[in-house]
């Protein structure tokens, strides 16, 4: 176990700097250990690496998890009686896309993570010149993050394993392989959000330097002041190279968990559509007795997917946002100094910026930002109306079958 050092600005090294990403985002990654997401260890020497005896435990987990995840379908087979809501043939094949998807995240986790591992490094080298720049990190910020993500994560869980338990009356061992399969449907979305915090972290921060440059001096004439020009250049160009880094990261972390998101995000809108559907069914009056869990269920599975979709979408748009209006920041600084070869610079660091856009996007098939949520409204509601349309086409189906039986059993 490595023990924290204290960061001093000229002896910073990435050792340092990477102990303190890694331990920022370590109550997510513990999680994402458990549960098969993340192999990723700080080793002793201050690098991330992935060990070959990580080959053994994770073909040990792929093997018990799926074992796992074929007894409980099997019991949900031999399961005579339906369940509460709904019946058993939907539970089992949501179950089935469930696992099956879940088993399909760990497999691509575990094959991309040097992409990670190449993040981290890559973020760590940042950090150094940021600390040797005289900037603040706020690592124990992140930190405080990670945990308010952890006691959500908790809570949602321990409320919606109460709710399985009531709900879904199978084997003690079938309930916690769905729990399991849930949880890493979650983690899947949270291991990406805490590291795009530490992103949303930098680009602040280099955005408060720039801004810092025209504010300092701001009551002085800047046609004057000579020698802040001469200041302001070196640290502008680190600043902006710090910013083309950051901008690889997101490149490289956009790689490695974009499969993951993928699958998490579908599995989730396939959760809304279906819950909304239920909802509708107890509101049609189509059970003849309706109870309080009946209804609390499917709102909380409501509640909790939609917070997880919202909380990835807010921190991805925070951070383009934050990494995007560099460029605007460039120009105000460029109207505050009367200097060609400033503006030259200024020119050619914005025009760079404004070609290479920040944006989180997953596989390209849509970008992770405010019109995702839109989209996911839209596509539940989409389907929701089909679902209902379907269902009373078969109500009516069946009156019509009721009807012609009455009919021939009066005249015959």
């Amino acid at each position: 176990m490595i023990k924290p050092t204290k960061i001093h600005s000229h002896f910073v090294t990435q050792h340092d700097t990477l102990y303190s990403i890694y331990n920022s985002m370590k109550p997510i990654y513990t999680v994402c250990k458990v549960i098969g997401l993340s192999t990723l260890s700080i080793e002793q020497n201050g690098q991330l690496k992935s060990k070959k005896s990580n080959y053994v435990y994770f073909g040990l987990y792929l093997t018990i998890y799926t074992l796992l995840v074929v007894y409980s379908l099997v019991c949900f087979v031999r399961y005579h009686m339906n369940f509460i809501l709904i019946s058993k043939h939907i539970i089992f094949f949501e179950s089935c896309i469930l696992a099956l998807l879940m088993l399909f995240v760990i497999i691509f986790t575990f094959f991309l993570r040097n992409m990670q591992i190449k993040a981290l490094d890559l973020l760590s080298h940042v950090d150094v010149y940021f600390v040797r720049g005289g900037f603040s990190m706020q690592y124990k910020n992140l930190l405080q993050k990670s945990y308010i993500i952890l006691c959500f994560a908790v809570i949602s869980l321990t409320i919606r394993s109460f709710l399985l338990f009531l709900t879904l009356p199978v084997s003690l061992i079938g309930q916690a392989t769905l729990i399991v399969s849930i949880t890493i449907k979650a983690f899947s979305k949270y291991q990406f959000v805490v590291f795009v915090q530490q992103l949303q972290m930098r680009f602040t921060n280099i955005n408060k330097a720039i801004r810092f440059f025209f504010s300092k001096n701001s009551k002085v004439d800047k046609l004057v002041l000579n020698s802040a020009i001469r200041s302001v250049s070196p640290q502008l160009y680190l600043l902006c190279r710090l910013h083309y880094k950051l901008a690889y990261v997101v490149q490289k972390i956009n790689s490695a968990f974009a499969v993951q998101l993928l699958v998490s995000i579908g599995v989730s809108l396939c959760d809304l559509l279906l819950q909304a559907y239920y909802l509708y069914y107890i509101a049609t009056g189509k059970i003849p007795i309706v109870t309080i869990i009946m209804i609390v269920c499917p709102v909380i599975w409501l509640v909790d997917e939609t917070v997880e979709i919202y909380w990835l979408v807010h921190v991805c748009a925070s951070t383009c946002e934050q990494a995007n209006e560099t460029p605007t920041i460039l120009h105000e600084l460029r109207n505050s100094y009367s200097d060609l070869e400033l503006e030259n610079h200024i020119q050619t660091y914005s025009l760079q910026m404004l070609h290479q856009k920040v944006q989180f996007s997953v596989l390209g098939f849509f970008v992770v930002d405010y019109t995702l949520i839109y989209s996911i409204i839209g596509a539940v509601t989409t389907y929701l109306v089909i679902f209902i349309q379907f269902d009373q086409s078969s109500n009516n189906l069946d009156a019509l079958l009721l009807s012609n039986s009455t009919y021939n059993s009066t005249h015959y």
